[in-house]
């Protein structure tokens, strides 16, 4: 968990825009906010943080959001 005691969440979107807003809202709310644009790039930062919750777009080039959980 974050150091805030919300949570730690990944934002998974190739839509910048959707990342921000999301970004926005969540760290209002108290929760850190970890940001990556396609599959790969999460994975990264799934393997160097300790992650609470996942939020991805189901559609992205590439490998889309379901391959992140396969």
């Amino acid at each position: 968990m974050s150091e805030n005691g919300r949570g730690k969440v990944l934002l998974v979107d190739d839509e910048p825009n959707a990342v921000k807003v999301l970004s926005a809202i969540l760290t209002q709310a108290g929760y850190e906010v970890l940001e990556s644009w396609d599959v790969d790039g999460s994975v990264r930062v799934i393997g160097r943080e300790e992650i609470d919750a996942v939020i991805t777009d189901l559609k992205m080039p590439g490998r889309d959001g379901i391959e992140l959980f396969g």
